[in-house]
């Protein structure tokens, strides 16, 4: 009983600060190269822990102008097209295509509301040549372009001083436990790497990094490292050292002394079959103070043999059942023999 409410702490804790979404109640903002965002076509929303934006308000704030973005009804397509990149996506699915090559994952698939696509989004800026950060005192997620990374008015090569994205291949991990993990394919900009952590100690810093091609890098995480997470929301080393974990998948930036420049979270693919599904309420206490429910659904997977207890504060969009085959997105965490995870989102196979 004490092991399994250690693990709702840590879960809870991990959905609060990895992977959590906007706060309760707070209004969504959108700050574009400088500029407020208007949403005209439709209010932002938080599903499965992630914010959807209407699309054609983000890609026109983006510079897209309106006779460069086209909807194929048939097929339920957006394309928009922005100096020589051109970035396509359907409802219903996650992938964004760029230049007709698989660009990303989305958080979420893209979804039509009232007419109008709404998607997470960070792919989207990424894919016209734009960072994306959060700044948690406005409640107001940051585009600015890509300092060194490509742009959109040009051929999709950096610019001086820099090299184009790439995409990585997907790779698969083992935890120390024996638990089998897949860091989907990552963009990794130039001077980046992206990896699995296999260990982590909060007392020096050291992040223990498994890499796809099976080699293994130990950095340190110092005061000075800035760590953004799949929210978007950014924490410097100081503020987060002590909270960091093993568990995640990461692209990370090394300064030449092997301390950590950067080090963003990623999620992780954890495939297995059900084995048990739980509901629990809670009374917890929201961003802005006020007293509210949480539920936490729990679902049983085993992974590699392993019984691995995913936890989510979010409403799934599917409901699996004892016996499917499943895809969980998020992290895992070992802790004296016991094995937990955080589920961002889950598939049925």
């Amino acid at each position: 009983m004490m092991k399994k409410l250690a693990a709702s702490v840590t879960a809870i804790a991990m959905a609060g600060s990895l992977f959590a979404g906007t706060a309760f109640g707070a209004e969504l903002k959108m700050i574009v190269k400088g500029k407020p965002l208007v949403f005209a076509s439709g209010t932002p929303f938080v599903e499965n822990g992630s914010s959807l934006m209407p699309l054609r308000d983000l890609l026109i704030g983006l510079g897209v102008q309106a006779s460069d973005i086209a909807w194929d009804g048939a097929t339920s397509t957006v394309t928009a097209k922005y100096g020589d990149i051109v970035v396509t996506l359907k409802v219903g699915d996650k992938a964004i295509y760029k230049n007709g090559a698989k660009f990303k994952d989305l958080e979420v698939p893209a979804k039509q509301v009232n007419g109008r696509v709404f998607l997470p989004a960070r792919a989207i800026a990424e894919a016209f040549g734009n960072s994306v950060g959060f700044d948690p005192a406005t409640n107001s997620v940051i585009i600015e372009e890509a300092k060194g990374g490509s742009s959109a008015a040009g051929s999709g090569s950096a610019s001086a001083g820099g090299s184009a994205s790439n995409a990585t291949a997907a790779a698969t991990f083992k935890t120390k436990g024996g638990i089998e993990v897949t860091l989907p394919s990552t963009t990794v900009g130039a001077g980046q790497i992206a990896g699995f952590v296999y260990d982590y100690d909060p007392a020096t810093g050291t992040v223990t990094l498994k890499l796809a091609d099976g080699t293994e890098k130990k950095l340190t995480l110092v005061d000075a490292t800035k760590l953004t997470f799949v929210n978007g929301h950014s924490y410097t080393g100081k503020q987060y050292k002590a909270y960091f974990q093993s568990g995640v998948g990461v692209v990370a930036a090394a300064n030449a002394d092997g301390s950590l420049k950067e080090l963003k979270v990623v999620t992780l693919e954890i495939t297995g079959v059900v084995e048990q599904v739980t509901t629990d309420s809670y009374d917890a206490v929201d961003a802005n103070g006020n007293a509210t429910k949480m539920t936490l659904t729990d679902v049983y997977v085993n992974v590699s043999g392993q019984s691995v207890r995913f936890t989510t504060s979010e409403a799934l969009t599917v409901t699996p059942k004892v016996g499917d085959s499943v895809t969980v997105q998020g992290s895992v965490s070992e802790s004296d023999g016991y094995v937990s995870g955080h589920l961002l989102s889950l598939k049925i196979n």
